[in-house]
């Protein structure tokens, strides 16, 4: 299939690594593509993207409403959406990653890791899905209390849907750095955002009204629909050729794979500036992407129908700036648009805080949230490809997961109890705003530590030999 499809569409040639085709900005890994032929690779990524993201952010727009209705506490949503996600990312994480540096198979390093996903995604969706019903029939025949037995069937099919995305987030976004040209990132970046964009627009616009009443079959099509773009991406995306791995790492034990990846990837200071800004970064939002849609509900008297329809015009907005962003990004440096977008983030969350008390003004500020975040996730996977070593991409990806995970599984809970005792949700915007503050100020070194290297014309990521 992957051969018949290369012919047809004359999508990429391997070729030797001469000077001239390393140059080459339609190059990578030995891939050489035609200008139609990168377009199609890169259309069916973004298919796999799309799908991706409906089913993602569908479920993290979903599951605090539905957990509510069975009587979850703020902390336990927090708990199941927010910590215990990323107490599994800092399992697995680094064992699929440093792996997936080392594997050479036909599918390539990372295809055959997202290919294990496809039967634990659609089993998790029909999971989670068809728990009220399955809780049900448990709790009349044990006789037992039935928002109970719901609420952890639904625990337990989040958990196993957790691991599920993992397989892919621990292994797509290298996916992107193995198959895409490096000096044409920052405009596929747009296209990522674009297409994520797109996907949130698709669900608030066409699943969450229907969310509530019809939650078993959102999430079956949810599941159906990822599962099968994911076959769709892996039948037709094809991976370069990497270097071989040596014998010594072939033959190394478990013991010594663990030994390797922290001696490595924990044994440069510099690497610490990376690693502390992203889980700063990525924490300060664990409050509004957990609660932000209790707090249109419960605060504000918004319904998920109305809540969704503004999450539209939020896409919107996103899908229009991610292009230029992009470019920017191409034009200066993936550092420098970052930095921009956090101090951004600052700045709508201090005044939200303050003047978010209605529908009016909570549509406002989710516009000028969606343009601040659009900056800074556009320049978020460029940061790790400026700063991160390519050839060990995987394991000092997994190396700032695992760093950052530790971060966001206290913090996923915590930011529960600290909603609860605050006692309302228009915390979430002070939340956001003092974990945001320390991530530029962390920024700020790190971009003077890289500026020091060479920055953007002469920096090398440094690796321990």
């Amino acid at each position: 299939m992957n051969n018949y499809l290369q012919r047809l569409f004359l999508r990429y040639r391997m070729v030797p690594e001469t000077p001239e085709i390393v140059a080459s900005e339609y190059t990578v890994e030995r891939v050489n593509y035609s200008r139609v032929g990168l377009i199609i690779t890169i259309a069916v990524i973004a298919w796999g993207i799309f799908f991706w993201q409906v089913a993602s952010q569908g479920a993290a727009m979903i599951l605090p409403v539905i957990m509510k209705q069975y009587h979850a506490s703020d902390s336990l949503i927090a708990l199941f959406i927010g910590s215990i996600p990323y107490l599994l990312n800092m399992i697995i994480n680094p064992i699929i990653s440093f792996k997936s540096d080392r594997v050479r198979s036909r599918l390539g390093r990372r295809l055959p890791y997202m290919m294990i996903s496809v039967p634990l995604v659609f089993l998790s969706f029909l999971g989670v899905g068809w728990s009220p019903e399955l809780g049900t029939l448990l709790a009349n025949l044990g006789n037992w209390d039935v928002d109970k037995v719901i609420l952890v069937l639904l625990c337990a099919f989040i958990v196993v849907q957790g691991v599920s995305f993992l397989f892919i987030s621990c292994t797509f976004y290298y996916l992107f750095v193995d198959v895409i040209p490096e000096k044409l990132f920052g405009r596929f970046m747009a296209v990522f955002q674009v297409t994520c964009a797109l996907a949130g627009l698709a669900i608030s616009r066409y699943l969450l009204p229907y969310a509530e009443s019809y939650f078993q079959w959102v999430n079956t099509l949810m599941g159906a629909l990822y599962a099968g773009a994911l076959l769709v991406l892996i039948m037709l995306v094809k991976e370069g050729e990497y270097p071989p791995v040596s014998d010594k790492e072939n033959t190394v034990t478990i013991l010594g794979s663990i030994k390797t990846f922290f001696t490595e990837c924990f044994a440069i200071p510099f690497y610490y500036w990376f690693f502390v800004m992203i889980s700063l970064g990525e924490v300060s939002m664990i409050c509004r992407s957990t609660f932000n849609v209790l707090y249109a509900k419960q605060n504000l008297g918004i319904d998920l129908p109305g809540y969704g329809q503004i999450m539209v015009y939020y896409m919107i907005i996103s899908v229009i700036l991610s292009i230029p962003v992009g470019i920017l990004i191409d034009k200066f440096n993936a550092l420098t648009v970052y930095m921009a977008g956090l101090l951004l983030i600052v700045l709508v969350n201090i005044f939200g805080f303050y003047i978010v008390s209605d529908y009016n003004s909570f549509f406002v500020f989710t516009m000028l949230l969606a343009i601040v975040y659009t900056v800074h996730n556009s320049a978020s996977l460029p940061v790790y490809v400026a700063i991160l070593p390519k050839e060990r991409f995987g394991q000092y990806s997994a190396a700032t997961a695992l760093f950052r995970s530790t971060i966001m599984f206290i913090g996923g809970y915590v930011g529960g109890m600290y909603i609860e005792y605050m006692g309302n949700y228009q915390y979430i915007f002070m939340w956001d705003f003092i974990l945001t503050s320390a991530s530029l100020l962390v920024m700020i070194g790190l971009y003077m530590a890289w500026k020091k290297r060479g920055g953007k014309l002469a920096y090398v990521a440094p690796m321990k030999d």
